[in-house]
């Protein structure tokens, strides 16, 4: 489960362009608190839903073996879709204004994604 971790985060990075830590998840009506409760929403909605895919795959025999690289892409097109349906995007940090609390979140021990949210 932590490789999937990783592989999870390394092709996040890859997916919304290595956003580091002048990157964020942002939606301009979500304060900080309630940014965080999405992030956490979305993040865990994207592994549960990879995972049926994965079952269903298999029982439909679509392919023979879900592997991981799959698995973790999936999750990762799952989450942002799941963000962006929230109506986040990804925002430079130059763009959002002083008034905005940022932080690289830990949703689960090892995966950080960075976020920001309106100070409440």
């Amino acid at each position: 489960m932590r490789v999937l971790r990783v592989v999870f985060l390394l092709s996040l990075a890859l997916i919304t362009g290595c956003s580091g830590p002048g990157v964020f998840w942002y939606n301009p009506d979500k304060t900080f608190i309630q940014a965080k409760q999405d992030c956490q929403a979305c993040y865990y909605e994207a592994i549960q839903g990879s995972i049926k895919m994965a079952v269903e795959e298999k029982r439909q025999r679509i392919y023979p073996i879900s592997n991981t690289s799959s698995t973790v892409l999936r999750q990762d097109n799952e989450f942002t879709r799941l963000m962006k349906e929230r109506g986040y995007s990804l925002v430079s940090e130059w763009k959002l204004g002083s008034d905005v609390k940022k932080l690289a979140y830990d949703v689960s021990k090892d995966d950080w994604f960075p976020i920001a949210g309106k100070s409440p």
